[in-house]
């Protein structure tokens, strides 16, 4: 819970990550990460943001595809918000089972899903009422995880006064 990183080194292990999942996967899968943040170094967030949300766009979004399957990390500020995201081109999720996930916290019954509601909920812990999560999916149309966190005087600030 208390574990914490910079958004810069959160962008170091998820390309670490990435490049273990290029050699396994091959062209199976594109891999993109862009951002445009001036905080790298400076931002704290919890620990572990991007892996999950990666993992679960392999596992479930991508699991199938055997060429052309794409997963894009972003993380974007201008300077009073930050937007990070992690998006992929899979089979994506019924609208009606994703709605029942989301009103459920994030959960589903049969316990799947795991990561997404852990990064929810230490996201949620950390930047409190500063943070929005939004999530997008529809079938044959993949799945994004959008996160908006609201920068205090160009940097975020967190009950550990970190």
């Amino acid at each position: 819970q208390k574990h914490t990183s910079t958004l810069g080194e959160e962008i170091s292990v998820i390309r670490q990550y990435i490049d273990i999942q290029t050699k396994r996967l091959g062209d199976r899968v594109r891999f993109v990460v862009e951002y445009n943040c001036e905080c790298l170094g400076s931002l704290e967030m919890p620990g572990m943001i991007f892996r999950p949300l990666v993992e679960n766009a392999l596992i479930h979004g991508l699991h199938d595809e055997v060429k052309n399957g794409d997963v894009t990390v972003r993380a974007e500020s201008d300077g009073k918000y930050l937007q990070l995201s992690v998006s992929d081109n899979g089979k994506g999720m019924d609208p009606v089972e994703l709605e029942g996930m989301v009103l459920n916290d994030y959960q589903t019954e049969d316990g799947k899903h795991l990561g997404l509601y852990n990064v929810v909920k230490r996201m949620e812990m950390f930047f409190q009422d500063r943070i929005i999560i939004n999530i997008y999916s529809s079938e044959g149309c993949g799945f994004e995880v959008c996160m908006e966190i609201k920068l205090q005087n160009g940097m975020q600030v967190n009950e550990y006064g970190v």
